[in-house]
């Protein structure tokens, strides 16, 4: 009995530590009521509002979190509805002890006592010199269309993708350097899982970070996002689906087997998507006859401006949705968050190639289909 009492009184702060929760405690300048502080933030899919009075410029939260989590600190100074002038501080929320301090305002507090916001400053520090740059390069060239014939506009295109490609080696080297961080984890979700990204690369990367980030939420995200990656990358066999057409009919990817069929995911909404439409509808029409077909997958939400999409642009081929925008079951299915995404399935039902677009989509089928 001894022994397990002793054991217990061991692991007493452990026990202690992994069921505490988060207290932020604030104090900005000397605000008294109506004043009020609201924390916002999202947890397990549901929103979450705190709200408490300010005295004499404190306030007091208190919870628990199950992962860190992306939050908001707004500050009403005074009894009048919600304006413009919306005083607010974006913070990551973890179970520690969290101090906010301003002498006026909660947008310019500094934040202390969060491992997680010290290493976003400390990125943030690293990354501002180079974004300062990006966004100056941006602004001068604001609504200038594309001039491939002004060396300027060459000139400040190269220097565009230069300076992005070394801001992701700036992220790349954090995340590398910072197996334990939950901010090295949120970068590898923006820099390394982005569209069309090669999930046997980022499974080897992300499974440098620690046991306890990967069984996080969004670490557990992570996991699902390469996992779905994998079942679309070339050589995997393609998930088979049914899907009504325009007409009710319902439509089954293993019925055009024998064919190259390309599952292209879209939407009349999405503007990528219809400028690259003109490129399918010119590879289709020189491939028609042959064994090829395209299944265009419509994230669309309403039927209406999906048929006149279909008509406007002329896609005589087979089109399919649900009309649940990204929760379309065949997007689930296939990990699809983002569009233009297409697949290319050979007659065997494996996947052969993904994401063709403009002159690389007719080159591909060409070569492929007879």
């Amino acid at each position: 009995m001894k022994k397990i009492i002793l054991i217990t009184f061991c692991l007493l702060p452990f026990l202690i530590k992994a069921q505490s929760g988060y207290t932020i405690t604030g104090k900005v300048g000397a605000l008294n009521p109506p004043a009020k502080a609201y924390l916002v933030y999202m947890a397990q899919g549901k929103k979450v509002i705190d709200s408490v009075e300010v005295n004499n410029g404190a306030f007091q939260f208190k919870g628990s979190v199950q992962s860190p989590v992306s939050a908001g600190i707004t500050i009403k100074h005074d009894a009048a509805p919600f304006g413009k002038n919306i005083d607010v501080l974006g913070l990551y929320l973890e179970n520690a002890n969290i101090k906010v301090s301003s002498p006026d305002s909660v947008k310019r507090a500094i934040i202390k006592g969060s491992i997680i916001n010290d290493e976003n400053k400390e990125l943030n520090r690293t990354l501002k010199p180079l974004k300062d740059k990006i966004n100056a390069l941006k602004i001068a060239w604001t609504g200038v269309k594309p001039q491939p014939e002004n060396p300027a506009y060459v000139k400040a295109a190269d220097s565009l993708r230069k300076m992005i490609a070394e801001e992701k080696a700036i992220y790349m080297n954090f995340i590398g350097s910072h197996p334990n961080s939950y901010i090295a984890l949120l970068s590898f979700n923006n820099i390394a899982l982005g569209y069309n990204f090669d999930p046997k690369v980022a499974e080897k990367e992300f499974n440098k970070f620690s046991a306890a980030l990967k069984a996080s939420d969004l670490g557990k995200q992570e996991t699902e996002k390469i996992a779905m990656a994998k079942k679309r990358e070339n050589g995997a066999t393609a998930m088979d689906f049914t899907q009504n057409d325009v007409n009710g009919k319902p439509v089954k990817l293993s019925d055009f087997r024998g064919k190259y069929v390309l599952v292209d995911f879209w939407a009349s909404w999405c503007g990528p998507c219809r400028a690259e439409n003109p490129n399918v509808v010119k590879a289709y029409n020189q491939l028609k006859g042959k064994n090829f077909e395209i299944i265009g997958i419509s994230l669309d939400d309403k039927k209406d401006p999906w048929i006149k999409a279909i008509a406007h642009d002329g896609l005589p081929w087979v089109q399919v949705s649900d009309l649940k925008g990204f929760k379309n079951e065949v997007a689930l299915q296939y990990g699809i968050d983002a569009i233009p995404q297409n697949v290319l399935v050979d007659p065997n039902g494996i996947v052969i190639a993904k994401n063709l677009r403009g002159d690389e989509l007719l080159t591909k089928l060409s070569a492929l289909v007879k």
